[in-house]
């Protein structure tokens, strides 16, 4: 069952930071977060969700004969990037089972679930299976090399990493968030779904590993996993960068919740004005990305002044908020109370 997060932000502390503080007083905090202190926001997690909400889907594991006849890798992916890894290996070994795992890309994803799961010689005997079937696959020996420097064979891992840079140069250096970027831009679900899992094989504890794994979920139109992905993250670690509580915003916004958007956007915003930087890994402008979100958030939620203020600062670089413009302009417009017109009846 999804679980609510309640938060209560200071608003003079996020108009502060989402209209009132300038850009150059923003570039100045990003160079200098240790004049702030961090906010650490309380979360009060509830047992039953909103009046928005239902409870999450229980996943049913699709055994061999149902893969066998309509073999949905996605529902294998999102079991992967919701961190379900007993239901991922079920689900695999039932490809398996059912014929169906001849295939780099289902090999590819065996070998991320072991080496998820700290097993490094399935992991590595499953990359192989998936060089012999697509030998000139740059992304499958980088993962080799992945597993390679996990298990500690630095010999193996440098030769399988050159190979990959020889058939794939971008792949040199770390360019992780280029890549990222562009397959968002593209709205290369496939690409951003390989990506979150590649990250979350090379950064198991990074805290902006939910972010990616929540981000792909979206894409996939999985808004209540990534939710649930979200929340667990944010309890268990009450001090998670602005990132996270954007993240949860945008999924809560696909959800239509948008009282608890706003609510994890507002957060976002309070964290980003005392310096927190994490939002520049995934926005060239984390303020207007932000506002443009509270303004969808608000119009909503019967904030629509606010909406309106926030929509109109932001026209002249997102002219395609004109359209939320006119909508926060109309549901500030009382409806009007018709009276019935009744005849005056004529006296004898």
């Amino acid at each position: 069952m999804i679980r609510q997060i309640r938060i209560q932000p200071q608003r003079a502390l996020i108009w502060g930071a989402l209209l009132l503080v300038g850009a150059g007083l923003i570039t100045i905090s990003y160079l200098a977060p240790d004049r702030y202190e961090a906010m650490v926001p309380t979360i009060a997690a509830e047992a039953r969700p909103s009046a928005t909400w239902a409870p999450l889907p229980t996943r049913a594991l699709n055994d061999a004969s149902t893969l066998a006849v309509d073999p949905d890798l996605g529902v294998l992916h999102r079991a992967i990037l919701s961190g379900d890894l007993r239901a991922a290996e079920v689900m695999w070994e039932a490809l398996q089972d059912a014929g169906l795992g001849q295939t780099a890309e289902i090999q590819v994803a065996g070998a991320r679930i072991a080496l998820l799961q700290g097993d490094t010689v399935t992991a590595e005997s499953r990359v192989w299976e998936a060089i012999g079937l697509e030998p000139t696959n740059a992304e499958i020996w980088s993962l080799l090399g992945v597993i390679s420097r996990t298990a500690g064979d630095t010999k193996g891992a440098d030769e399988a990493l050159s190979i990959a840079v020889g058939l794939e140069p971008s792949l040199s250096g770390d360019l992780f968030a280029d890549r990222w970027a562009l397959a968002a831009a593209q709205g290369a679900t496939d690409q951003l779904v390989a990506l979150a899992e590649t990250y979350a094989v090379l950064h198991p504890d990074g805290q902006a590993g939910p972010y990616f794994r929540s981000t792909a979920l979206l894409a996939i139109g999985e808004p209540l996993e990534a939710i649930e992905l979200l929340v667990g993250t944010l309890e268990q670690t009450p001090d998670s960068p602005a990132l996270i509580w954007y993240a949860l915003g945008e999924a809560y916004l696909q959800r239509k919740g948008y009282a608890e958007a706003a609510s994890a956007f507002e957060v976002a915003a309070a964290l980003l004005a005392r310096g927190d930087t994490s939002l520049l890994s995934v926005s060239e402008d984390p303020v207007s990305d932000l506002s443009s979100r509270l303004a969808r958030a608000y119009v909503h939620t019967e904030r629509c002044a606010e909406a309106e203020d926030i929509a109109r600062r932001l026209l002249s670089t997102q002219p395609e908020l004109e359209a939320l413009v006119e909508q926060a302009v109309i549901c500030q417009t009382p409806t009007p109370t018709l009276t019935p017109w009744i005849p005056v009846q004529q006296q004898p």
